[in-house]
């Protein structure tokens, strides 16, 4: 289950065991009316619902309040699982060779949620990384880490790894390239700002 998912199970929760104890105290307490008793229960349930539900958060603002917010949110926690699963898989390969190129893609991943989790504008043009090179490495590492954990030792058990390592090494290159994209804006960013400081500081004359 989700972070949000368990947080807002966790939050209907405490509604309704409030609104249960308020139920309770009105009708036996009280000796108030039963259907009267149940409709504020069931008035308080909704309004603490509301209160104690948790916030979606992009980029530390609300995601409610971001055009598409819901479906980027929807995404980065796509990102998240993806990371997960690769890390998942790659605490159980043994091999050096494999190990280290899922060590990159575990790294490389973490660095672009990170970078996104900063920049939600980026989300949608990380669809591709996201939806395939992401997915792609989580399910190799993890077909790998089945057939590496059977022990066996054959001419295509043989086959399989070094074709798994030659594709965790083009996504590894593929993850580096996703990552260029999504930060060539601030790259073109950057270079307008040292061209406009160049010509700024050479019509002032400063060397």
């Amino acid at each position: 289950m989700k972070s949000y998912d368990k947080k807002e199970t966790a939050a209907g929760i405490i509604a309704g065991i409030i609104a249960a104890g308020l139920f309770l105290l009105l009708l036996f307490a009280a000796k108030w009316n039963f259907f009267i008793s149940l409709a504020i229960a069931a008035a308080a349930y909704a309004g603490f619902s509301l209160l104690f539900r948790p916030v979606k958060k992009l980029g530390g603002i609300d995601a409610d309040s971001i055009d598409g917010g819901e479906e980027m949110l929807k995404r980065l926690e796509a990102a998240q699982e993806g990371f997960l699963r690769i890390e998942s898989s790659m605490r159980q390969i043994n091999d050096s060779s494999v190990r280290s190129e899922a060590e990159q893609l575990h790294a490389a991943s973490a660095r672009i949620i990170e970078y996104l989790t900063a920049h939600p504008d980026r989300i949608y043009a990380a669809r591709q990384f996201i939806d395939y090179y992401q997915e792609t490495a989580a399910k190799l590492l993890s077909r790998y880490a089945e057939l590496e954990s059977t022990g066996l030792c054959t001419d295509e058990v043989l086959r399989q790894w070094s074709d798994t390592l030659e594709a965790l090494k083009t996504l590894n290159r593929a993850f580096a390239q996703q990552f260029e994209k999504l930060m060539s804006s601030d790259m073109t960013d950057t270079d307008a700002e040292i061209r406009l400081l160049k010509q700024t500081v050479k019509m002032e004359g400063i060397e």
